[in-house]
């Protein structure tokens, strides 16, 4: 049984156990019941251990080769002029924090151990924006990646108006943005989990785009927005918390997509509210609101402020399995 485990779930304790088990076996001479299962036992376990070995032997040299002493670097990058910018951030393994505070447009603090993840700055300014990258040097993937580290903290400056997007193929990533004069966000993630927290000041901001293949994902908006806000949430498989208990002067529209994972959409009172939802398996619960209509085209939940407050958050909440919560009020 621990022969056929090691290949299976157990590959260097099932292969000990495996030798371990045989060897007593045929020691005791149990060849007359059991004797051809110690001696299948002992050849797989003989076999993997033999596998891990050499897999040893060929991961250890290439992890010398591919990681080396942990640096760490600054890089920082002056406006020159740009009265907004793009700013795009490529992080393919690690975890990356992004918040505001920067003294010029761009400031980045970059700690790794493989030897080619040296970050890459592009920037260009033409016609008053500035056009700034900032991507994650070498392959994704290393033979050690256990032991790998690349850890990314970036600032970015409060006072120029900023278009910020951010691909994560592996990464984990935390946005603390309320700070900043944010126009619009849009960031796309494998799996490694994103927090989002836009609870700031927000006079310009407009549209925010998140897209995640799993893992948790959460976002805040509970600050002041003065523009109507376009918001577009996908999450193909994890827990899913948006909280949009903010101040709201020009309004929300948008939608929330989750394969599987539970949904928790959190909403103000004094803002009228309308959520449309349709889910395929788990529960709802709607604390706060009220089923205003249904219909082949899913359950409408509205708050008591819907069709009395000038401003309304319009939202379409898709769930295929998992539980939702919908929760109006502090």
């Amino acid at each position: 049984m621990f022969g056929i485990l090691s290949f299976m779930c157990l590959p260097l304790l099932g292969g000990i156990l495996a030798v371990a088990f045989a060897l007593v076996a045929r020691s005791r001479k149990e060849k007359v019941r059991g004797g051809g299962l110690a001696t299948a036992g002992l050849s797989l376990g003989i076999v993997n251990l033999a596998v891990m070995l050499l897999l040893a032997g060929l991961v250890v040299p290439l992890s010398i080769h591919f990681l080396g002493k942990t640096r760490t670097v600054t890089r920082t990058v002056a406006p020159q002029g740009a009265e907004r910018a793009v700013v795009e951030l490529r992080v393919r393994s690690g975890k990356a924090t992004v918040e505001g505070g920067a003294e010029g447009l761009f400031e980045g603090t970059f700690t790794f151990n493989v030897k080619d993840w040296e970050p890459r700055l592009d920037y260009a300014v033409r016609g008053g924006e500035g056009r700034l990258s900032a991507a994650q040097g070498g392959d994704w993937w290393a033979p050690a990646f256990w032991f790998v580290r690349n850890d990314w903290l970036v600032r970015l400056s409060d006072e120029v108006p900023v278009d910020l997007s951010a691909e994560l193929s592996s990464a984990s990533a935390v946005f603390r943005l309320g700070s900043l004069s944010l126009r619009s966000l849009e960031v796309e993630s494998g799996s490694g989990g994103v927090e989002v927290d836009l609870s700031g000041k927000m006079s310009q901001l407009g549209r925010i785009d998140l897209s995640q293949g799993s893992g948790e994902l959460s976002l805040s908006l509970r600050g002041e927005y003065s523009n109507y806000v376009q918001m577009d949430v996908e999450n193909a498989s994890g827990r899913t918390e948006i909280d949009l208990r903010g101040r709201w002067e020009g309004g929300l529209g948008g939608y929330i997509k989750c394969g599987s994972g539970d949904v928790s959409l959190f909403l103000p009172e004094e803002v009228g509210v309308r959520v449309r939802v349709r889910s395929g398996s788990g529960r709802l619960r709607a604390e706060g609101m009220t089923l205003d209509s249904s219909d082949q085209d899913g359950m409408v939940y509205v708050n008591a402020a819907f069709r009395e407050s000038p401003v309304t958050l319009q939202v379409d909440l898709e769930c295929h399995s998992g539980d939702i919560t919908l929760a109006a009020g502090e």
